[in-house]
């Protein structure tokens, strides 16, 4: 008889563990959970056809009118012709290797993008950005341990062009110390919970809340764009200053380098 009973403590005891085990691995699910937003009409109607600048604030016009939830096994698309909406992708990233390791990240979109992983916001250039230029691929780095940790890419589409126009929004990683060279982030380091499909607003990347910590961005990117030697792009971003910003030391300081610019005879692409 206790033989009996220790035989059934076992295996129950053994179902026990292989229930746990079943749901740990069902806890996450592969891919991202994209969560698509519609705008009716360029952007909510703020956005007219012959400029790249929005007329208002673009953080007051960011995933006004949800559309649809679907999974997606990575970051790496082509929107063709497909102007005026947004996308948000939540889950995890589960990173390789032992120990901490500088992993480099690249967003290349056009037009805006925002990562963030954990509570870190690495990318922030919420504005358009034509596909072909330097500018476009934002970079940065995040040191990380191995295991899951929680990632939050969002991107939003301007106007595309009536043809030949092809908006890419693609996430890459790369890691000297795991010998990683740069790629798209594999579907397999990407997945996510059933509650992320579920909840669309509940992972949202906070936003500058004033006019400037945006400045401050837009003058991070045209920095960057001035070191590309991608002058136009600078100076686009320096001007926008002064319409988001026009009273603050940001501004003073991208007058002086739209003043530079312009004034250096031995640059030509303005």
């Amino acid at each position: 008889m206790k033989l009996l009973n220790g035989a059934i403590c076992v295996l129950g005891c053994i179902l026990v563990l292989s229930a746990g085990a079943s749901a740990a691995a069902e806890e996450y699910k592969a891919g991202l959970a994209a969560h698509y937003y519609k705008d009716a009409t360029n952007w909510n109607g703020l956005w007219p056809d012959d400029t790249d600048t929005p007329l208002a604030d673009p953080v007051a016009c960011t995933f006004t009118k949800f559309k649809y939830t679907q999974v997606e096994p990575l970051v790496n698309h082509l929107f063709v012709r497909s102007g005026w909406f947004s996308v948000r992708w939540v889950g995890y990233i589960d990173v390789p290797g032992k120990g901490e390791n500088t992993f480099v990240f690249e967003v290349w979109a056009d037009d805006g993008c925002r990562l963030q992983i954990d509570d870190d916001v690495l990318v922030n250039s919420w504005y358009a950005c034509p596909e072909d230029i330097a500018a476009a691929h934002r970079t940065a780095t995040a040191t990380l341990t191995p295991g899951k940790h929680r990632i939050i890419l969002e991107y939003f589409q301007g106007q595309s062009l009536p043809e030949g126009d092809s908006d890419p929004i693609k996430l890459y990683w790369s890691c000297a110390g795991l010998k990683i060279e740069k790629q798209i982030v594999p579907g397999a380091n990407l997945c996510h919970k059933a509650e992320d499909e579920g909840t669309p607003e509940r992972w949202v990347i906070k936003p500058p809340k004033t006019a400037l910590a945006l400045a401050e961005n837009m003058w991070e990117d045209a920095q960057r764009a001035e070191e590309s030697k991608d002058y136009k792009h600078a100076l686009r971003l320096y001007r926008r200053i002064l319409v988001v910003a026009p009273d603050t030391e940001v501004a003073k300081k991208a007058k002086e380098r739209i003043l530079t610019i312009e004034s250096d005879p031995r640059i030509s692409d303005k």
